[in-house]
């Protein structure tokens, strides 16, 4: 399912991208993109073998709560501006 949903996401996403270019620039923008993308994910898959055996699993899901509520917030945010809008509007 990770795949799958990867899959879509990342063709999703390029063509929006190519989209919002003109004709001239679509190759270069979305070959840019694509090293952004692989860069950080290698960068990524690097890093968290040496963080896991620095400093521990348990540790890593610790440092992951704050972000994990920080987005759970801006969820709730949109689901509660949604609602309103759709109230007085």
């Amino acid at each position: 399912m990770l795949g799958i949903g990867w899959n879509f996401l990342y063709v999703g996403s390029t063509n929006l991208l190519t989209r919002t270019y003109a004709a001239a620039e679509k190759s270069k923008a979305q070959a840019a993109n694509d090293l952004t993308i692989f860069v950080v994910g290698l960068m990524a898959s690097l890093s968290a073998g040496a963080l896991h055996s620095a400093v521990g699993w348990q540790t890593m899901n610790i440092w992951l709560l704050p972000w994990l509520a920080a987005a759970a917030g801006v969820i709730l945010w949109l689901l509660r501006s949604s609602r309103r809008r759709k109230q007085f509007g």
